[in-house]
Order: C-alpha cells, then sequence, then structure tokens
C-alpha cells in the first residue's frame, strides 16, 4: 500500500500512526529530502489558512532511507517565515512514525472548525474538539467513537430534513451506514456519497478495530463530517442571500405599485 501523501501525513495523519515502508518507498523518503514542496494547511499564529513552504531546515537525509532513524522537518508560512510548524519522525523496522509536532494537530484543527460550532451545538462542537485532541495523541479508538456518533448525528439530522420533503425512507433504521448515504444522497455532499464505500467501515463495532486501524480512519471521517458542516453552511448563506434579495425585491415592487396607483416611487 503507498505512503499518503505528504500533506496527509505532515497535516492529517495523527501522532503514533504506523505507516508500513515498502522499499518502493525509498524513492519517495529521498523525494523529501531533496525537493521543495507547498503545504495548504492552518497557520494558528496568523489565525487564517496559508501556504507552507519548505524551510529545509533540520531536513531529512536521504542516506539509507529505510534504515532505523530519526529527523525532523519544518515548514514555514507563506505570510510570516517565523510562523514554523515542526514535526518529528522515527523509522523502526521499516516503519514510520510521527512521533512529535508543534503546534499540535488539535492547535492547528480546531481553530477551523469554529464557523460549525453552532450548527453543532455545543455538545457535538465539545465531542468534535475531545476526539480531535485525542487522535492527535494516538487514542485511536476513543477519537473513533466520538466521530463515529457525530456522524451518525449528522446523518439522523439529514434524514429528517429528507422525510420531512418525501415521507418516511422505508428500513432505514436497519441499513448499514454506505446504505444510509445512499438513502440521503439528495442532501450530502456528492464527494460523499461518491466514496460512500469507504464510510461501510463506520458500521463495524469499536471491538472489531484496532488503535491503529481507528487512527487511520480518523482524518477520513472527519474530513466527511466537515464536508457535510460547510455544505450545509453554504446552502444556509445561500437561503439567506435569497431571502434577503426576495425581501428587497417584494420591496421594489409594492413601490412600482404605488406608483402606478398615483403614489410616490420613492416613499
Amino acid at each position: 500500500m503507498p505512503l499518503p501523501s505528504l500533506s496527509e501525513i505532515l497535516l492529517d495523519l495523527p501522532l503514533y500512526t504506523p505507516l508500513q515502508l515498502e522499499t518502493a518507498d525509498s524513492g519517495t523518503l529521498e523525494e523529501w529530502g531533496i525537493d521543495t514542496f507547498q503545504l495548504d494547511g492552518y497557520c494558528t499564529h496568523c489565525e487564517d489558512r496559508t501556504i507552507f513552504y519548505d524551510s529545509r531546515l533540520h531536513r531529512f537525509r536521504p542516506e539509507q532511507p529505510l534504515g532505523n532513524r530519526s529527523f525532523t522537518m519544518n515548514i514555514h508560512c507563506g505570510r510570516n517565515k517565523t510562523h514554523t510548524v515542526t514535526f518529528h519522525f522515527v523509522i523502526t523496522k521499516r516503519t514510520l512514525m510521527k512521533v512529535g509536532q508543534y503546534p499540535s494537530h488539535a492547535d492547528m484543527s480546531n481553530p477551523e472548525l469554529k464557523k460549525y460550532r453552532k450548527a453543532l451545538g455545543p455538545e457535538r462542537a465539545a465531542e468534535l474538539h475531545r476526539a480531535i485532541g485525542l487522535a492527535a495523541n494516538g487514542v485511536g479508538i476513543g477519537s473513533y467513537a466520538y466521530l463515529r456518533r457525530i456522524f451518525e448525528t449528522l446523518l439522523a439530522d439529514h434524514r429528517k430534513a429528507v422525510e420531512d420533503a418525501d415521507g418516511a425512507i422505508a428500513g432505514y433504521d436497519g441499513m448499514r451506514i454506505e446504505e444510509k448515504i445512499t438513502a440521503l444522497k439528495s442532501v450530502l455532499p456528492e464527494a460523499l456519497v461518491r466514496n460512500r464505500s469507504v464510510y461501510g467501515i463506520l458500521s463495524k463495532g469499536i471491538h472489531e478495530l484496532s488503535e491503529a486501524e481507528c487512527l487511520v480512519i480518523f482524518p477520513v471521517v472527519k474530513d466527511a463530517i466537515v464536508m457535510i458542516l460547510e455544505q450545509d453552511r453554504v446552502n444556509k448563506e445561500r437561503r439567506e442571500q435569497e431571502a434577503a434579495l426576495q425581501k428587497r425585491l417584494d420591496a421594489v415592487a409594492n413601490q412600482i405599485k404605488r406608483a402606478q396607483s398615483g403614489g410616490d416611487l420613492l416613499n
């Protein structure tokens, strides 16, 4: 199985997630030590998204790339080079693992979720914050449990929207996760529906998954939650804009009517 992208490893992957290295990965690791790169992420100092650049400080050295070793990678904010994110890695027995990060994964993830707190409500927002913190510290099963509950409550919210419009969904409660996604495809993000088979793993019980498996699943499920919340936010803003426009149009129409009946168009 190929390594995740460098962006995923640095900015999405929780600490202590083991990544098995194959012989072919030696070339990838050599590129880390040679190539420059740019990553899109959240700067905790700027409190905004930015493009991070390879700062080439204490970079990985390509000699014996799959041998046991530790190394550090640094990236800096495109707005201010003093805003640096540092990552610490170890390779042991051909297993790559991110073992340290500052600012933390939670610090870099949570601020971006502020705009969804109202939509989530205080309880679910707190659970999402807790899930990210747990995953950032390598707690797979606990973080997965929180995320799965949030994901399922979001599906329940959207089920209500579909059923309010089209009537009850037959057999919904007995469906597996991917089947529920299909049943709700009219109100869920297209990318989520298209890749619904990936989320079938959420139908598994926690006892069926290991800590490592839960950590691998975590960023995928978190991205799905954010995708749903972002679509809902955009749709809500569009409805509000349409309502505001309709209000202005109604006001203009009333003014025209008054003018046609002999009134003053400007009053």
